[in-house]
C-alpha cells in the first residue's frame, strides 16, 4: 500500500467512525425519510445539519472543519446503505473530504459543504423506486447491526428476512454492491474501531465483543479495510487532527 492508499485508508477510517458532534438521532432520521423518499424533507434535515458548522465558527476554523467532515461522514454512510457506486462513494468518503480538510477560509469551507451537499441530494433523485429486496436488504443490515457480536451467518439473516439463503445473498450483492459477508466485516470493524478508540480493552477482548472468534482474524480483517493493525489505529486516532 503505498502512501496516498495509506491516507485515503485512514480518512476513510476517520469517517466511518461513529459521529461525535452531530445529533445521531437525525442520522437515524434521515435513513428512515430515505428508506420512504421523502425528498423534501430530507433535504430540509441535510439544511438543518449544515446549520451545525455555521454554529461552530465561533469555535475556530478547525473546529468547524471538524464539524463539516461529520457532515461527509452522515452522507458517505447514506451512500452505503443506498447501494452507490464506486464513484460515489469516492467522492463522499475521498474527493469531499480532502477538499474540506485544505479549505483555507470558512467562506470555502461553506461553499464546499453545500456543494457536497446538492452533489448527495441529486444523487438521491437519481436513484431507482425502491423495491421489495431493498427494502429486505435494509431489515437485513439493521438486523447485522444489532446482532453484530453474534453468530451471523447467510442462513441466520436470510432467515430473519424470509427468504431462501442463496436469493437473499444475490439480492443483497445485487443491491447494496457488496456481498453479505463483507457488509457484516465492515459493521464488525467499525465496532472495533469505536472501542479502540474509546476503551481501553485489549485488542483480543474487543475481537471477541465484535463478534470474531480470535484475535488473528480480527487483525487481518482490521488490516484489509484500514489498512494498518488494531494497535496502530488505537495510536493513530491520537495524532490524527484535521486542520
Amino acid at each position: 500500500m503505498n502512501t496516498s492508499q495509506k491516507k485515503e485508508a485512514a480518512a476513510e477510517c476517520y469517517l466511518l467512525s461513529p459521529i461525535r458532534q452531530l445529533p445521531y438521532e437525525k442520522e437515524r432520521l434521515l435513513l428512515s425519510l430515505l428508506r420512504k423518499r421523502e425528498f423534501p424533507q430530507i433535504k430540509e434535515l441535510i439544511d438543518d445539519l449544515l446549520s451545525y458548522t455555521i454554529f461552530s465558527e465561533k469555535e475556530g476554523l478547525s473546529r468547524t472543519k471538524l464539524c463539516a467532515l461529520e457532515m461527509a461522514c452522515v452522507l458517505a454512510r447514506l451512500s452505503i446503505e443506498t447501494g452507490a457506486y464506486d464513484y460515489i462513494k469516492q467522492e463522499l468518503f475521498v474527493t469531499y473530504p480532502n477538499l474540506l480538510q485544505s479549505a483555507s477560509s470558512f467562506e470555502n469551507l461553506y461553499r464546499l459543504q453545500n456543494e457536497m451537499a446538492e452533489f448527495f441530494m441529486q444523487y438521491l433523485h437519481r436513484l431507482p423506486r425502491l423495491s421489495a429486496g431493498w427494502t429486505c436488504v435494509c431489515q437485513a443490515k439493521g438486523f447485522v447491526h444489532r446482532h453484530y457480536p453474534d453468530t451471523l451467518t447467510l442462513s441466520v439473516v436470510s432467515n430473519y428476512v424470509n427468504l431462501n439463503p442463496s436469493y437473499f445473498s444475490s439480492v443483497f450483492r445485487r443491491t447494496s454492491g457488496t456481498p453479505f459477508n463483507t457488509f457484516v466485516n465492515q459493521v464488525r470493524i467499525a465496532q472495533g474501531r469505536q472501542l479502540l478508540a474509546d476503551t481501553q480493552q485489549s485488542v483480543l477482548d474487543i475481537a471477541i465483543a465484535v463478534g470474531f472468534e480470535d484475535q488473528g482474524y480480527f487483525t487481518k480483517t482490521f488490516r484489509r479495510y484500514c489498512g494498518m493493525t488494531p494497535g496502530a489505529y488505537r495510536k493513530s486516532i491520537f495524532t490524527y487532527h484535521p486542520t
